[in-house]
């Protein structure tokens, strides 16, 4: 199965010390501002990585995927050990803790009515990709893609690994391809970072990446759209 995509935007996200060159490029103070105070004070780090990579996305009315494999995971073991302790939780943080959560806050604050989904997945790009994918055949003009990865971080387990979150803004056409075949032995330890790691959205670039359940290959040509 091969889908075909128009690139219209990409930006990206890296946090939680990043290594690799190519993830150091995405490291950056996160711009909020246009966000009222009020509702700023409730934004984890990956809802303030959200607003700041669609800050420069007008209007935001459009479908939108977010997907991740384990969401805001640390938010998650910190309300654990709160009840663990016999401590009330804040209404506010379990609220904020599902996994629709992040696109939910996008579409309340750009008054967004369209369709928003929550994709959990071990490829959490490509598969909100086919996602996107769906909401372009029936009918959307372009969809909003925003998959993130959350290294975990506790006292007892840190994975010593960057955080990030990919914002793609994409349409019918024909400069990004993802193809979906049968998995291989390899699989990949994180797919997000891979795709950072080997996309440039100014020259053309290949390569493959796999899950447990498929082999996935990209292609991608740029435009000067992107």
């Amino acid at each position: 199965m091969r889908l075909n995509f128009k690139l219209d935007f990409f930006d990206a996200v890296v946090f939680n010390g990043a290594q690799d060159a190519k993830l150091v490029a995405y490291e950056r103070e996160l711009d909020v501002s246009h966000v009222p105070p009020l509702e700023r004070r409730r934004l984890s780090r990956a809802a303030k990585c959200a607003f700041d990579l669609t800050k420069n996305i007008a209007p935001l009315d459009m479908p939108i995927v977010f997907s991740s494999y384990e969401g805001e995971i640390n938010r998650c073991f910190e309300l654990q050990n709160t009840l663990a302790h016999g401590e009330l939780i804040s209404p506010t943080s379990f609220s904020l803790s599902v996994h629709n959560a992040l696109s939910s806050l996008l579409a309340i604050n750009f008054k967004n009515r369209s369709e928003i989904s929550a994709v959990s997945a071990y490829a959490p790009l490509e598969y909100a990709l086919l996602q996107a994918h769906l909401m372009l055949k029936s009918g959307a003009k372009n969809a909003l893609v925003l998959a993130y990865h959350e290294s975990i971080s506790q006292e007892y387990f840190d994975e010593s690994a960057p955080s990030c979150m990919v914002c793609l803004l994409v349409s019918d056409g024909e400069n990004l391809s993802l193809s979906q075949g049968e998995p291989d032995a390899k699989t990949d330890e994180n797919l997000l970072v891979k795709f950072l790691q080997n996309f440039d959205p100014k020259q053309k670039c290949s390569w493959q990446s796999a899950d447990k359940n498929s082999a996935w290959r990209w292609d991608y040509e740029p435009s000067s759209l992107v």
